[in-house]
């Protein structure tokens, strides 16, 4: 039996880039380059507390359909970079090499 610990979060790899709609633009759009989640990790086994590894994982992913954000007072419009939405199935295939090498 293994422990998978995560450490800090960064861009990854550039997944694609994908226009939203904004009214700070005045295109009326703004591309947004979404990025895998790049991860450190330390991997455990269980039974003795010895570390086996430590690596990165990337959990790719897709522009999502909708964009939200967070401001405070005036509306600077999307972010130029995000990290991309990843699915179920994304982060399973990403942390599958540690489990089942």
């Amino acid at each position: 039996m293994l422990v998978i610990c995560v450490g800090d979060q960064e861009y990854g790899s550039v997944v694609e880039t994908c226009p939203y709609e904004s009214d700070t633009s005045a295109s009326g759009y703004e591309n947004v380059t979404f990025h895998t989640t790049k991860l450190s990790l330390r991997v455990y086994e269980v039974r003795t507390g010895r570390r086996l590894d430590t690596s990165t994982v990337e959990v790719g992913g897709h522009c999502p359909h909708i964009l939200t954000y967070e401001y405070y007072g005036v509306d600077p419009g999307p972010p130029s970079d995000d990290y991309a939405f990843a699915s179920t199935s994304d982060i399973r295939d990403a942390y599958r090499p540690l489990i089942n090498p």
